[in-house]
């Protein structure tokens, strides 16, 4: 900041300009010029003006993730009034949808806005967030956060559809992850957007195969009918690459008597007699 003070005209008129470049948000607030007569030792205030101050103050961060997971991005800045919110991706509007969510939360005693996007990435590209505040028509853009790629999907998905017997030898469902150079990768089973609990009904056999992918086996015990569902597991990775991965779902179908036949003695003409349900 500087000031800058000049004389003008014959009048002895006296101009002050301050000049803030670039303005801070401690420069936000209330202000007020006040002028001392040495001469008569008395002082005179100007009537107070408002400063407002807007700007980003975290922008989302680039990342390099796995072909398909889902990516939080997250942008904040202070404004003074409640903003509107736009994520943008190579400069086109992303609009909420199928896997897309946005958050976004504004604090009116700080004025801090909180914006959070969630995307199943299927593509590398340039995502920013434009933030306006509508009563001042005042537009931020937040810095671009690049995207990357690495790798592909599930190196194998669990089978679309699965049918066994109740009462039938143990049933295997496979998926495997693809294993990247400083990335841990934990997998864990979901049955009906539930995470499976291992115990008697189900069991877990995690190894690496030939191509340094990681496995996961569940096996299930059909012993009741409960545990028909949609299968599916989750990869989430940490270290140098991150995000979570979702594999397609299977189907389980179990067959068999709800009830059996029970012995029964009849003559003839006693009506009918009881027969199993199957399911």
């Amino acid at each position: 900041s500087s000031g800058i003070n000049a004389e003008y005209g014959g009048a002895g008129t006296r101009t002050s300009v301050w000049r803030l470049f670039p303005a801070a948000f401690d420069d936000a607030g209330t202000w007020q010029c006040q002028v001392d007569f040495g001469g008569f030792s008395t002082s005179m205030d100007s009537d107070t003006f408002k400063i407002t101050v807007s700007g980003i103050t975290s922008n989302p961060s680039s990342q390099t993730v796995i072909y398909g997971s889902v990516v939080a991005l997250y942008c904040e800045a202070e404004t003074q009034n409640e903003p509107t919110v736009v994520w943008q991706v190579g400069g086109v509007d992303i609009t909420e949808g199928i896997g897309v969510n946005i958050t976004n939360d504004y604090y009116y005693k700080t004025n801090t806005f909180t914006s959070i996007l969630g995307i199943p990435i299927d593509e590398a590209g340039s995502y920013t967030c434009v933030i306006t505040d509508p009563v001042l028509g005042m537009t931020l853009t937040s810095d671009p956060a690049d995207v990357t790629l690495q790798g592909q999907a599930f190196a194998v998905n669990p089978a679309p559809t699965m049918s066994a017997y109740i009462g039938s030898s143990s049933l295997t469902i496979t998926c495997a992850a693809p294993r990247y150079s400083g990335s841990a990768v934990d997998i864990y089973w979901y049955r009906d957007s539930t995470l499976l609990t291992l115990g008697d009904d189900y069991n877990v056999i995690y190894y690496y195969d030939d191509n340094d992918d990681r496995v996961a086996e569940l096996i299930i015990t059909p012993n009741k009918f409960g545990l028909m569902g949609d299968y599916y597991c989750k990869a989430e990775y940490s270290g140098s690459v991150s995000g979570l991965l979702i594999s397609s779902s299977s189907t389980l179908t179990l067959v068999g008597f709800v009830d059996n036949v029970i012995s029964q003695i009849a003559g003839a003409g006693d009506g009918y007699l009881g027969l199993p349900i199957l399911y």
